[in-house]
């Protein structure tokens, strides 16, 4: 029997406490890093229904097959007796059973097929869904009319922000959350770390279309011999400490182009995108092969493909898309035995442009359309605030306003360093927030400075589980219904001896506890 990691199981029990719990739209999403193991939460997923709830029917849907054959190890790994059904051109097979897994081509040509026989959704890499308009998942989901629940690494989309968030909006309400930072620090994923090259790529005066730029006038400016010779010069030196390499181009010829100039360094590149006839050949190579260094993408590797190798990922193609930047990284964040952390070398300026991956800037359509604020999510209460927000409206959270991320030549981070803190005492309060529900605030006095967390003891969904798992640590009491009856018994809690802080002189951010 497949063992869950912490995370995984509570993000389950989020989904099913959702659906006990909220009326609405009922169409929760769950948020987990690349690398997190999002399959093995969808194939626990179906082991507790079709063992709880025999009768109900599961649809899986997805964009690629890669995504799709994933999830289907992992199903058979948490049900090996159950007959799951495939309904997929690029797997070739279409056959629907009470778990079918399905590529949103393939279902959208046979909406009629789909429309009775099922009675749950799960989409994988869900912020591929259109915001607004019809578009294939939108017109499928809209004819099944059931629940669907998603799952996605970027709860966001370039030019619209949050999914669940606004008009439009197919989601209602993140039910899970589970942090890159959390898993580093936990080892599930690896350390990630960024160096400033030389040569930077300056889109500077590049028109954008959809709210990023051009693909053909970013290949006109930067697909040029000098430029990318340069960059490759910079490439080598990593030759000998770097053993597998992802590199992003700007599109298929410049890929082509920086593919040849590495062979003609002494890389052994390939180039893969859509037009890669042996792409599979090539991928299985990478993961077998280590004489192949690197592989060169345009799009088709920034979902779907686990590497755990990768130890460089090199970014050769400016966005502003906060999707494509945390997705393109986050091909090198899964361990691999020997493998240190892995290296982001930043040509586009990405990093600089759209934040830390841990917490992208995020931008939305707002007024007459002409500008795009940058929206930011509350750490301590998930409230989506303005970016010039100084204290969250709704928990009294202090923001951060320094940059995350580290760039020196030196060496840095694309994740900001937590310090650890010695707690003297703990003292609780009762606190009522502007959005009209009380919290428990909790100040650590650690000598010279005092830290404060708000507890979400009467919100709902993912606020309300995290506030349970804070209280299970300090109490062998259930958490209380209200704010009021957790201070009254406050006394009795049990404090914890040191607090492991993100502090930027005044504005901390409490992320550990030890007992």
């Amino acid at each position: 029997m497949i063992q869950l990691r912490w995370y995984q199981d509570a993000a389950l029990n989020s989904i099913f406490e959702y659906f006990r719990k909220v009326k609405g739209k009922l169409n929760p999403l769950v948020v987990a890093p690349t690398g997190s193991g999002k399959s093995f939460i969808i194939a626990g997923f179906c082991q507790h229904v079709r063992e709880t709830w025999p009768e109900q029917r599961i649809l899986i849907l997805s964009h690629v097959k890669e995504i799709l054959s994933q999830d289907l190890k992992a199903i058979k790994e948490f049900l090996p007796d159950e007959n799951i059904g495939i309904w997929s051109a690029g797997l070739k097979s279409k056959d629907i059973k009470p778990i079918t897994i399905a590529s949103i081509q393939s279902a959208y040509n046979n909406i009629k097929t789909f429309q009775e026989n099922f009675d749950i959704v799960l989409v994988d890499e869900c912020h591929l869904i259109p915001h607004r308009g019809q578009g294939r998942y939108r017109t499928l989901l809209k004819a099944l009319g059931k629940p669907t629940v998603g799952f996605t690494a970027t709860p966001f989309r370039l030019g619209t922000g949050y999914l669940h968030i606004g008009e439009g909006s197919l989601f209602d309400q993140i039910c899970y959350n589970i942090t890159i930072k959390q898993l580093i620090e936990e080892g599930h994923l690896c350390k990630v770390t960024a160096k400033a090259p030389k040569e930077r790529m300056d889109p500077e005066g590049i028109k954008k279309s959809g709210g990023d730029y051009v693909v053909k006038d970013l290949a006109l400016r930067f697909d040029r011999e000098e430029i990318t010779r340069r960059i490759i010069d910079e490439l080598v030196l990593y030759k000998n400490t770097r053993k597998k390499w992802l590199l992003f181009a700007v599109n298929i010829a410049h890929a082509e182009h920086i593919a040849a100039l590495l062979c003609g360094a002494g890389v052994w590149a390939e180039a893969v995108h859509s037009k890669t006839k042996n792409r599979t050949k090539i991928l299985n190579q990478f993961k077998d092969n280590p004489l192949l260094q690197a592989l060169v993408s345009v799009a088709v590797l920034t979902t779907g493909f686990d590497a755990p190798a990768v130890d460089l990922v090199g970014l050769l193609r400016p966005t502003s898309s906060p999707v494509l930047h945390v997705q393109i990284i986050g091909r090198g964040l899964r361990p691999f035995p020997g493998k240190e952390n892995c290296l982001v070398l930043d040509f586009a300026g990405n990093l600089i442009r759209n934040g830390p991956i841990d917490a992208p800037q995020i931008r939305v359509a707002y007024g007459d359309g002409t500008g795009e604020p940058v929206m930011k999510e509350c750490p301590e209460c998930f409230e989506i605030v303005h970016a010039a927000v100084k204290i969250c409206p709704c928990c009294n959270h202090e923001f951060q306003f320094q940059h995350n991320l580290n760039m020196e030549a030196s060496g840095g981070s694309v994740l900001s360093e937590p310090e650890w803190f010695d707690v003297i005492s703990v003292g609780y309060s009762e606190y009522f927030s502007k959005s009209g529900k009380w919290m428990l605030r909790v100040s650590y006095n650690c000598g010279v400075t005092t830290f404060n967390e708000y507890i979400a003891v009467e919100h709902g969904g993912y606020a309300r589980y995290r506030a349970q798992h804070w209280w299970a640590r300090r109490h062998e009491m259930p958490l209380p219904e209200t704010a009021k009856e957790a201070y009254d018994i406050s006394k009795t809690l049990v404090a914890p001896n040191r607090i492991l802080v993100d502090y930027n002189g005044k504005y901390p951010e409490i992320k550990k506890q030890e007992f």
